[in-house]
């Protein structure tokens, strides 16, 4: 009986033990896209968006092996690839054979023909699983497989492409925390997340700014410290953070389209407390839990 009461008080953390911070999951990074994805899958649903379309670019043994091939060159075809899908209509569609006039009817309606598609906002991440892999969330069109296949292959000599449709009726944050998961958290393997980007319109331009102001009035300033550069901090309530930005964006996109919001929040002089809106967001009490 000593022996095992021995035993189990051995197995008892020390005091420095329990004093080291557990080691995060994910890197600055990872959180900083985490929050983008979030962010403007949030938007989407604001706008009006029914759905997303995840589209996964590969690279080819052929492509790379190709004479004035480089690092950038996945990129550049990347953008040749957008440029083509904004210029396309659905008439260009059916003309060559990609669809039937009552698909184009079904899918974008009997009044768009010959309407560009236009704009696209997304937020791409970039890989080095294989020779390059790029993974696209973005307010696509409906695209026939087929048109994404040869086009691609067209571009970049890789046949290997995927796109899926994203239901947003889920929530938001579940559709961020896979993508990053399965994608992007291999840090340590020979599969690795290299680098992100995104459209102006994924999002809205300034919306960082908005996003610090709201970590900054959701402090909990009874629990204050001082820092290691000598000024007064305080831990950020991450939930009331939260709360505060989707009502945020409830006041701004409502009713309003993404190119006014642009617009409004082009300049970067502007004050965050005249927004559109803020009146309504920083009026509110803080959120009890």
């Amino acid at each position: 009986m000593q022996r095992k009461l021995d035993n189990s008080f051995n197995q008892l953390p020390s005091l420095s033990d329990t004093n080291k911070k557990p080691k995060n999951r994910w890197s600055k990074k990872q959180k900083r896209t985490f929050r983008h994805l979030l962010n403007g899958t949030r938007v989407s649903q604001k706008i009006g968006c029914k759905d997303l379309k995840f589209v996964t670019l590969t690279t080819s043994d052929i492509c790379i092996q190709q004479v004035g091939y480089d690092k950038h060159s996945l990129s550049r075809d990347v953008v040749r690839l957008r440029q083509r899908i904004e210029r396309l209509t659905p008439w260009k569609l059916h003309k060559y054979g990609y669809l039937t006039r009552s698909q184009i009817a079904r899918f974008y309606g009997r009044n768009s023909y010959n309407t560009k598609f236009g704009h696209i906002g997304y937020l791409q991440v970039f890989t080095n699983e294989g020779n390059g892999v790029v993974h696209i969330l973005g307010r696509f069109p409906y695209l026939p497989y087929n048109y994404l296949a040869s086009e691609w292959m067209d571009i970049h000599l890789s046949f290997d492409v995927n796109i899926t449709r994203l239901n947003l009726d889920y929530e938001a944050k579940n559709t961020a925390s896979y993508i990053v998961s399965q994608y992007m958290a291999n840090q340590d393997s020979k599969t690795s997340y290299v680098r992100s980007s995104m459209s102006k319109d994924w999002i809205f331009p300034g919306h960082r700014k908005i996003w610090m102001e709201c970590l900054h009035r959701s402090k909990d300033w009874t629990k204050q410290y001082m820092t290691e550069w000598g000024f007064w901090s305080a831990p950020v309530q991450i939930d009331i953070a939260v709360k505060v930005w989707d009502s945020y964006l409830d006041c701004i996109f409502k009713d309003k389209p993404i190119k006014q919001v642009q617009k409004t929040f082009g300049s970067d002089d502007v004050l965050i407390d005249l927004l559109p809106g803020s009146s309504c967001l920083w009026s509110m009490p803080k959120v009890v839990n």
